[in-house]
């Protein structure tokens, strides 16, 4: 019995057919899962019964976050090629703390 379940089982992994439906189904699953981790879901991460066991460990915050308002493109400040001693003096002097 053993030698025939074996038997059966390499003829089905061996089968073409077989085998493209197996890996269409872990690309649907892979596809999901990556739409899943690129919303920030759990479960593209832990998959959907470790995403739930992750809600009871740790719980999703209650309080939403407010948006972060965004400046316009007109008011980020950029640093600019300077060419004279002056000009970097200039630009040091009055960059702001988040540029390095």
């Amino acid at each position: 019995m053993f030698l025939s379940g074996r038997a059966v089982f390499q003829r089905l992994r061996t089968d073409p057919a077989v085998e493209e439906k197996r890996r269409q189904q872990i690309r649907e699953r892979a596809d999901e899962q990556h739409r899943w981790a690129s919303r920030g879901d759990a479960r593209g991460v832990y998959g959907a019964d470790g995403a739930e066991l992750m809600r009871e460990v740790f719980p999703a915050p209650t309080l939403p976050r407010p948006p972060m308002p965004r400046p316009a493109p007109e008011d980020i400040e950029v640093a600019e090629v300077v060419y004279t001693r002056a000009e970097l003096h200039a630009m040091l002097t009055t960059k702001p703390q988040c540029w390095r």
